[in-house]
């Protein structure tokens, strides 16, 4: 069981990765266009890629919960609860459901935006600090 529940956290960490490289890739695309445009297969590329991850950016948000849940149920049924654990996983639930928030209900102004935002770098701190 000891296995199921470090491949699930290995997981966690995967997806969650996935899902903050969105953010990365469109900074980048914005901020450094002129000189990627310089290379224009690589720009191809890139642009593709950024397609990709804006495009299952959601998958890997719900693929990372769906990961949490496995990992809480195989931690709590063989060591018991985690006060870390169980901080990191509720942020990241908030984290989607603010997430589903901005998708379908289209709020007025960024603010909802960066507290999603800000939420990535806590959560990025509270998984730290459960893996120790």
């Amino acid at each position: 069981m000891e296995d199921l529940y470090e491949l699930l956290g290995s997981l966690i960490i995967v997806f969650y990765g996935l899902t903050v490289a969105n953010f990365f890739l469109k900074f980048v695309l914005r901020h450094f266009r002129k000189q990627l445009q310089r290379f224009p297969r690589f720009f191809r590329f890139y642009t593709s890629l950024v397609k990709f991850f804006v495009r299952y950016h959601r998958y890997f948000g719900f693929a990372t919960v769906l990961f949490i849940i496995g990992h809480f149920w195989s931690v709590s049924t063989t060591r018991g609860l985690s006060t870390t654990g169980f901080i990191a996983a509720g942020l990241m639930i908030f984290q989607v459901l603010l997430g589903i928030f901005g998708k379908y209900f289209h709020p007025k102004g960024k603010a909802w935006l960066w507290i999603h935002r800000v939420i990535t770098i806590i959560l990025a701190i509270a998984i730290a600090i459960h893996v120790e």
